[in-house]
């Protein structure tokens, strides 16, 4: 299955296998106008409440999805009941994107005033179990966990720097404030390599980090 959402408020998805014999995927959140359409072998979900959606991502097993926008919210969908299992607000500006823990069990979260939250929708009170604040960043524009080493997540700020959060320290593992000349848009771990990730920048470069390199 294919995910996609945008800024009309929409969450699309599409299962690419056998598609002429696709079951449609109904997603209804209560509190708003939903309805759910087929066109041709996608199934589309819509909000209509004027609230684009800036980040989606599946869980490792596709159970969950979880979506951010400029409500601030983070939903969590469960594809199987095919409702909202939860909602966090503890944002202060727009969501700009979300990751999942390779445990299922964490989500993370960040928006465009540098503020990072992490969440365990095992726990029912819906309270942050971290919270990360880049406000001098002016907005988080990515957020990455890495594949191999469980405690570290990376984020990509509006001002150029690239860090790397230790979720259980609840510190920086390692900062490169000068990593990029201009708003850093995406960045990745290797999938082979646990020491090695990558961003790319509005200045057209893309840097490669050793992130034993703490700085």
């Amino acid at each position: 299955m294919i995910c996609s959402c945008g800024y009309d408020g929409k969450i699309y998805l599409s299962l690419i296998k056998n598609p002429k014999s696709a079951t449609p995927v109904i997603l209804e959140d209560p509190e708003s106008n939903s309805v759910s359409k087929k066109y041709k072998n996608i199934f589309v979900y819509s909000f209509y409440q004027n609230s684009p959606i800036n980040t989606i991502a599946f869980t490792s097993t596709s159970h969950f999805i979880a979506s951010g926008g400029a409500d601030n919210l983070v939903k969590i969908w469960d594809m199987k009941s095919r409702s909202i299992q939860s909602k966090y607000k503890a944002h202060f500006g727009a969501i700009t994107s979300i990751d999942w823990h390779n445990n299922d069990n964490i989500v993370a979260s960040s928006s465009i005033v540098g503020d990072i939250v992490l969440h365990n929708i095992a726990n029912s009170n819906g309270l942050p179990i971290a919270n990360f604040n880049q406000k001098a960043s002016n907005g988080v524009k990515m957020i990455k966990f890495s594949p191999f080493i469980k405690e570290y997540l990376a984020s990509a700020s509006n001002d150029g720097s690239v860090s790397i959060w230790d979720i259980n320290k609840r510190m920086y593992a390692a900062s490169y404030p000068m990593a990029h000349s201009s708003r850093v848009n995406a960045l990745a771990f290797s999938p082979h390599n646990q020491v090695l990730m990558c961003s790319v920048s509005l200045d057209q470069n893309i840097n490669f980090y050793d992130i034993n390199q703490k700085k």
